[in-house]
């Protein structure tokens, strides 16, 4: 019977040891906050993991929030001392405002619409240059954020419009006749410096930005024979979009770009003669455009600014 209860008493005291150096993992904020936890999985940019008192509901902090996670002997009772990593343990710095600093790409596809009244067509081919106010736009972007929130870059983009009528019969203000088939077909390229912020969490981000640089105007066209028409002149834009997360580092995006240009000087070429035009004050051709876009952004190693696990 003594030996029964020896044995027994082992047992037990054998398990309180055991249970006294039971492993927990846990993490620590870059505010000091130490958190018990059980560590699902690593999922950048987030560590997956559940709480003791609600194991069955996961939870996900941001990890450029946290100082440490891993594993923790709770017999030697200490916050840091003790720490023995798990395998996936990425060091992460203590403080985070330069985390999500890096390279984003981007490309869309959308509408874009000129806002020249085209007052120089007659009545009679009105429907013609409406046609040409129309058109689509093709867009690339390269960004570089420097934190969470500012980023500068460059911005590409070409835009097209044509428009074509046969059979036509009719006389411009100058006099000119025309008959018979006319067309024309203009791109519009623009590349500009980019300066953005971004705002938002939880994978829906706002992008403001203002760019600067240089449009290039082209129209091949034909009136009773081929002509072309070219210019050059300094542009200014303003840009808004939304960005949402698809997977990874992979977002989509939709967004509106408001551009301002206006040319005071032309080439013109009819296969006969090259002359200049020149344009001033209201008379300057307008090349203001509205441009409605949707498309595609990766970000290399920078992630928006992400939510933060919050403690009860």
């Amino acid at each position: 019977m003594f030996k029964f209860r020896s044995v027994v008493f082992t047992l037990v005291l054998f398990i309180g040891c055991q249970s006294a150096i039971v492993a927990h993992e846990m993490f620590i904020t870059i505010d000091g906050d130490t958190t018990l936890c059980q560590i699902i999985q690593v999922e950048e940019p987030y560590l997956i993991f559940t709480l003791p008192q609600d194991a069955e509901h996961e939870r996900k902090i941001a990890l450029n929030q946290l100082q440490f996670y891993g594993e923790k002997d709770l017999e030697l009772d200490k916050s840091v001392a003790a720490w023995n990593p798990i395998p996936l343990q990425i060091p992460l710095p203590k403080k985070n405002k330069n985390k999500n600093k890096g390279l984003v790409l981007g490309v869309g596809i959308g509408y874009m619409y000129l806002f020249d009244n085209m007052s120089e067509f007659p009545i009679q081919l009105r429907s013609y240059a409406q046609k040409l106010k129309s058109g689509y736009t093709i867009k690339a972007d390269a960004t570089y954020f420097f934190g969470n929130y500012f980023g500068m870059g460059a911005k590409y983009a070409v835009s097209k419009s044509d428009s074509k009528a046969d059979n036509v019969s009719v006389t411009f203000a100058n006099g000119q006749s025309l008959n018979g088939t006319m067309e024309d077909h203009i791109t519009i390229h623009a590349v500009g410096l980019y300066l953005t912020t971004r705002f938002g969490n939880n994978g829906v981000h706002f992008m403001p930005g203002v760019s600067a640089g240089y449009t290039f105007f082209k129209n091949k066209g034909q009136l009773s024979r081929p002509m072309t028409l070219q210019g050059n002149a300094f542009s200014m834009a303003a840009h808004a979009s939304v960005d949402l997360k698809l997977t990874g580092n992979l977002h989509a995006v939709v967004g509106v770009d408001l551009v301002y240009t206006k040319m005071s000087t032309m080439e013109f070429n009819d296969s006969y003669t090259t002359q200049t035009l020149e344009f001033t004050g209201k008379d300057r051709q307008n090349l203001n455009r509205f441009e409605f876009w949707a498309g595609l952004r990766y970000y290399f190693n920078s992630h928006p600014p992400l939510e933060t696990y919050y403690y009860d």
